[in-house]
């Protein structure tokens, strides 16, 4: 009886994990995906007068620090 409980708990881990070595691609596609467009969205921004950036409560130097951070070093967030 254990025996087939462990080999069925071995193949629902390795079923697991064949779906998450699949699933790796996806997830680094939406974070690519997300960080275009985050990319655009800033890029609307800087393109704004600074009256117009201060009227929405930012400022130019943030957007630009945040524009010219590295893609790298944005992967943890």
């Amino acid at each position: 009886m254990s025996a087939q409980i462990n080999s069925h708990t071995n193949a629902q881990s390795s079923v697991a994990n064949l779906l998450s070595v699949l699933a790796f691609p996806a997830v680094i596609a939406v974070n690519i995906a997300r960080r275009i467009q985050e990319r655009r969205e800033l890029n609307q921004l800087l393109s704004m007068s600074d009256y117009a950036l201060h009227d929405i409560g930012l400022q130019r130097h943030q957007i630009e620090r945040a524009y010219y951070q590295s893609v790298w070093s944005r992967s943890g967030e």
